[in-house]
């Protein structure tokens, strides 16, 4: 049978139709590149290895493929993340890995799932095309990891805080501040208002020690070896501090606190008293009771700090927000403060500095076991970062 021109027409167009519905269609895969966006940690060999030997060799080989790398030492890049998270749906308990890889509507969460799971998933969209990301950022990114932040964080720096604060070494400066002030003569409101802001100093040194500490260890998060080593060190250090810890909870507990380890050396002890004594004396020792309290208060430091320091390293770990992590310091700082007016609010109201010392050398024993759990808290927190 004998076609005409107008009838192998029609069926060329019918043919090419049936092609066109056939073969899979690239959804933008002409007009718009194929998106990668891969996360990191500087501080992972395994993260390394991955960007190395998977994710980079990929980039090279297919130039269909637009490529975007975060640094997660960047608190940009943790803001980032969690966006992608929110919007690819990734419920809130498989937030996590060092190393997250976004293509396409693929997920891969981990090292190993991105070496199992990237290649190929890369070789099947480019073959069959994809959809284009949607690259508005939510809204409620930074709220998202607030909730979060409080809600792991809050109780831990809380209590690290607390326990900082009826350390020994805390107490007895402000049992030897409330004795001189008793035994000068001064009034009931004068001992209050000397105490408050005898506190008020210490909250200003405090904070001012921890923002320029957290900061420098935010700065180290973003080279390689320095991140590396942090953290397991840091766990090592707060380990052999939960033991020191008991140990020294098992001599006061005998009634032997002269054999504790973790004290505050006695030339600093006095180097402490001389300070309040001189600073506290005379007309002007209202005026002179923040200084006095920021002095002494960085002299403790080699006491105190052995749990402030650990409690900083925790906070880089898990305080990308930085704007977050200040009130967070700031409720560290003013937990230690509580003690220091708690007790001059019981001097105030009667209560004899010999019953404060009594009071201390006798729950000496309990405030060394409550530093010992905080000494372990943050050693399985550090832990769990350094992985």
């Amino acid at each position: 049978m004998t076609l005409d021109v107008r009838q192998r027409l029609i069926l060329t167009l019918a043919a090419m139709a049936c092609l066109a519905i056939a073969v899979p269609q690239e959804c933008g895969a002409q007009d718009e590149p194929l998106e990668l966006h891969f996360f990191w940690t500087p501080g992972c060999a395994p993260c390394r290895e991955v960007r190395r030997d998977v994710v980079l060799p990929l980039v090279e080989k297919h130039a269909q493929i637009d490529y975007h790398e975060y640094n997660l030492a960047d608190p940009d890049a943790t803001e980032a993340l969690v966006g992608f998270f929110i919007s690819y749906g990734v419920p809130e308990d498989s937030w996590g890995g060092s190393s997250v890889a976004f293509i396409g509507d693929l997920c891969c969460i981990g090292t190993d799932e991105v070496e199992s799971r990237l290649p190929p998933a890369v070789e099947k969209l480019l073959e069959q095309g994809w959809q284009v990301p949607d690259a508005s950022k939510p809204t409620d990114v930074r709220s998202r990891i607030v909730e979060l932040f409080d809600r792991f964080g809050v109780p831990a720096v809380a209590g690290a805080g607390l326990a900082d604060g009826v350390n020994p070494c805390a107490l007895a400066a402000l049992v030897f501040l409330l004795s001189l002030l008793s035994i000068s003569g001064r009034t009931g409101n004068e001992i209050l208002a000397t105490g408050l802001l005898f506190a008020g100093g210490v909250f200003i040194a405090y904070f001012g020690v921890g923002f320029g500490v957290f900061k420098g260890l935010q700065a180290l998060r973003g080279y390689e070896l320095a991140a590396q080593i942090l953290y397991p060190l840091a766990a090592l250090a707060t380990l052999v501090l939960t033991m020191l810890t008991l140990r020294d909870y098992v001599c006061a507990k005998r009634g032997r606190p002269e054999q504790m380890s973790l004290k505050l050396p006695r030339p600093l002890l006095r180097a402490g008293h001389a300070v309040t004594r001189t600073l506290l004396r005379g007309r002007w020792f209202l005026a002179l009771a923040v200084v006095a309290g920021a002095a002494v208060s960085l002299l403790e430091l080699f006491c105190t700090g052995q749990i402030y320091l650990p409690t900083l390293i925790y906070l880089s770990s898990r305080g990308k927000l930085v704007a977050r992590v200040i009130p967070m310091l700031a409720l560290y700082v003013a937990m230690f403060t509580l003690p220091v007016i708690v007790l001059t609010v019981a001097v105030w109201a009667g209560v004899s500095s010999q019953a404060i010392r009594n009071w201390a050398r006798e729950h000496a024993a309990t405030s060394k076991l409550l530093m010992a759990v905080v000494f372990a808290v943050l050693t399985l927190a550090l832990v769990a970062a350094s992985l």
